[in-house]
């Protein structure tokens, strides 16, 4: 038979496949796995733990089989141990310390383990795992603080005092832990309170990817955001085009005080990026109310050479206009006397139709 090969690769090979036979057929091999727990050669000792995780369900001697080797002095056959053992569902709070332990090894496969056994586990033993992941959190490893988080996104009980050190820990953090942290932050924090500064001090920060992420999940509190406008109007002036769009994104949906963004905004319609334009004009419709400073950007860009911005603008004209047509009509006359496209000409009469009609209903 393989699993008692003269080569132990071989042994190992063979050890590792038998894992995953049929539970039908398990009976025949599990005696073979369990033999190779006292191989000579540890990989195949590790291997056949692994194995009997995946075998040893309901099967009597397998938990006592590998009880009586968790104590070895290999770490990596230890934390395959208990691997095969939160498989069977004997995990213990015992085996907690050791497990943890190795969740803090330099060595990437032994903290891996870990972080596996400990983020399928949490949850049955999160009185006891809440307070050490805390202290995890202040751990310098960055690596060991981003396996702590990914057990935490396990966690269902997550409770004020962990989201508070999520949020004092944050400035320690490296970029991607930031990132996560900040993600799962806003998967538990429903009123913000938390995750809100979160994002407004990302905005602050020189990081790019850093800025972009914090964008992002301000959007999921945008109607709590309106007291941290002034980090976003600084934004809109960012080099990159995809942050430039969230920050208009975010101040179209946010943005109650609307002097403070019109400016920033007009700005924007002579960008070199065709959807950052559209999408500032879009923004100063909803916003522009009476600012001449709206209507004279806006008048001026209905003599872009782009179609579509040219259509885009009549259609915040129009939104404008809804709430101020004695102002709008006429700059809507002067652009439907210099325009020679036919479909924007078009456009332009029906908006004027329209909101002379609104006039001579009011």
């Amino acid at each position: 038979m393989a699993t008692t090969d003269n080569d132990w690769r071989v042994r190992d090979a063979s050890v590792l496949a038998l894992g995953f036979f049929d539970k039908a057929q398990r009976g025949s091999v599990l005696q073979a796995v369990l033999k190779r727990l006292g191989d000579e050669q540890i990989n195949v000792r590790r291997s056949a733990a692994l194995s009997l995780g995946r075998l040893g369900q309901g099967s009597p001697g397998v938990h006592e089989a590998l009880r009586a080797i968790q104590e070895d002095s290999d770490e990596l056959l230890r934390l395959n141990v208990f691997l095969a053992l939160q498989k069977l569902g004997k995990t213990e709070a015992g085996d907690l310390p050791r497990i943890l332990d190795a969740l803090q090894s330099p060595a990437p496969p032994t903290a891996e383990m870990a972080t596996e056994i400990l983020s399928a586990r949490v949850n049955d033993f999160s009185q006891v795992l809440k307070p050490q992941l805390l202290l995890l959190l202040e751990n310098p490893s960055q690596d060991t603080v981003a396996r702590t988080l990914n057990i935490l996104k396990s966690l269902t009980d997550i409770d004020e005092s962990l989201t508070q050190q999520l949020a004092r820990n944050l400035p320690s953090m490296d970029q991607t832990n930031r990132i996560n942290t900040m993600k799962l932050l806003s998967r538990i924090d429903d009123s913000g309170n938390l995750v809100v500064p979160v994002c407004a001090e990302c905005l602050k920060d020189s990081d790019p990817i850093l800025i972009k992420e914090g964008l992002i999940c301000a959007m999921k509190y945008r109607q709590s955001f309106e007291q941290h406008i002034s980090l976003i109007i600084p934004l809109l002036n960012h080099e990159d085009e995809e942050t430039k769009l969230l920050a208009v994104s975010l101040i179209r949906s946010t943005c109650k005080n609307a002097t403070s963004c019109i400016s920033p905004l007009t700005k924007l319609l002579k960008d070199p990026s065709s959807r950052v334009r559209l999408s500032a004009v879009s923004t100063l419709g909803r916003l522009g109310g009476s600012s001449d400073d709206a209507l004279e950007a806006l008048s001026e860009t209905l003599k872009h050479q782009d179609q579509q911005l040219r259509i885009s603008c009549v259609s915040a004209l129009r939104m404008i206009g809804k709430q101020n047509t004695a102002k709008v009509v006429p700059v809507l006359e002067k652009a439907l006397a210099n325009q020679t496209d036919q479909r924007t000409q078009r456009i332009i009469a029906s908006a004027i139709k329209e909101l002379k009609g609104i006039n001579t209903a009011k």
